[in-house]
């Protein structure tokens, strides 16, 4: 049971730095790609893909600080980063479903954020499962 927690937690830790890093490379993409004719519209792709870029940066960087021992090992500490990331995934999941991708991108580009909106609410519902496990602290 202890090894399938810590499978558990570690296969939604992997998913959401994917989730995350996807959220980053659509910021990139609307970045490389501007589609502005007025200053409304080039005010809508800045803050479009700088937020997506920056929020899928901060997204692995918070799996990755998730990892560590400081919060892997306190309770505290641990279902405050799991229940944090899991309202995260859960907003990011609404934004790319109806966010900057439609505006900006092809319909290609849509379906793998749309796909990716899904996983991010999956990691999210696992993240609360795991924050509440009573296994959430074993070792791995």
């Amino acid at each position: 049971m202890l090894a399938s927690c810590s499978n558990l937690r570690s296969a939604l830790r992997l998913l959401g730095a994917c989730v995350s890093l996807v959220f980053l490379v659509q910021g990139v993409i609307i970045l490389a790609s501007p589609k502005v004719t007025d200053f409304s519209s080039f005010c809508q792709w800045a803050g479009d893909g700088v937020l997506t870029t920056v929020v899928g940066a901060a997204g692995v960087i918070l799996e990755v600080r998730g990892g560590m021992d400081k919060v892997t090992r306190h309770i505290k500490y641990y279902a405050m980063n799991r229940i944090g990331l899991s309202i995260f995934y859960f907003w990011l999941g609404c934004f790319v479903m109806g966010g900057a991708a439609s505006v900006h991108l092809g319909q290609t580009w849509r379906t793998v954020f749309h796909i990716t909106g899904c996983v991010a609410w999956g990691v999210a519902a696992g993240d609360l499962l795991v924050a509440f496990s009573p296994g959430a602290l074993a070792s791995g």
